[in-house]
């Protein structure tokens, strides 16, 4: 199982370094781009509520622990966005993130910190397997296509920092090695502790859920284009319907 869990990992790390290389090789297309955040968004809904959720609630038995869980996500999300300061600004010339080095560690923490808990999210799915064996690889999945656009996202805002392109994709793809840590540390320390695994599965589906509605869905506000805008909801409904039908396989 841990060899399986890693193996995961690894292919979430394809979408780590496609999204640095199109930053770095000029491949960047902010309308692809749309498309592919737009499809992400429709995975990790997906995921959270029709698949992990109801995960947490079959092996718990009770509601309200779960949701409560779920909810810590949520707010645990939006804590450490707001207090460690990960935040993928845009703004060339921000003057609320300016570019110190406390600032580039700090994103780079941040980006240390998801990968650990998307690797994590893929070794518990796992641990569930014998009842879902679907669900570890819609995870990874709902995980692959939101870290292509966030990784793009990174690499450009750590070069607007002033870092060398190709050093910035260096360094965003090593934080991508704390997701093999995650997945290990899901594997080895929760697995010897059924009691633990719905929680955690909740908590995983409120950082998710966070992501998609705090994170992803807000970047799609900040611009519209209508000659896009029918791809778009079609994009997100395809990432929807992508893994409702997977589900179905199961």
């Amino acid at each position: 199982m841990l060899l399986l869990a890693l193996f995961l990992v690894a292919v979430t790390t394809v979408a780590d370094f496609t999204g640095a290389a199109i930053v770095v090789w000029g491949f960047y297309r902010p309308t692809i781009v749309r498309l592919i955040v737009n499809f992400a968004v429709g995975t990790l809904l997906a995921v959270s509520v029709v698949d992990l959720l109801p995960e947490a609630l079959a092996l718990r038995g009770d509601a309200k622990p779960v949701l409560l869980a779920m909810l810590i996500g949520i707010v645990a999300a939006f804590l450490f966005e707001r207090f460690i300061a990960w935040y993928h600004c845009h703004d060339d010339h921000c003057e609320t993130h300016p570019a110190s080095p406390g600032r580039k560690a700090a994103l780079l923490a941040g980006s240390a910190v998801e990968e650990f808990i998307d690797g994590a999210a893929v070794g518990l799915a796992l641990l569930v397997g014998t009842q879902n064996p679907q669900l570890a690889f819609l995870t990874t999945l709902a995980i692959f296509a939101h870290e292509l656009p966030e990784t793009a996202s990174k690499v450009a805002t750590l070069a607007t920092f002033g870092v060398p392109p190709k050093k910035a994709m260096l360094l965003v793809l090593a934080t991508a090695l704390a997701g093999f840590i995650g997945a290990a540390s899901a594997v080895l320390f929760a697995g010897a502790s059924a009691a633990m695994l719905p929680f955690l599965l909740a908590l995983v589906a409120g950082i998710f859920i966070y992501i998609a509605t705090a994170d992803l869905i807000p970047e799609l506000h900040r611009t519209f284009q209508r000659s896009s805008f029918v791809w778009e909801v079609f994009a997100m409904l395809a990432g929807l319907a992508l893994i409702l039908v997977l589900g179905l396989l199961e």
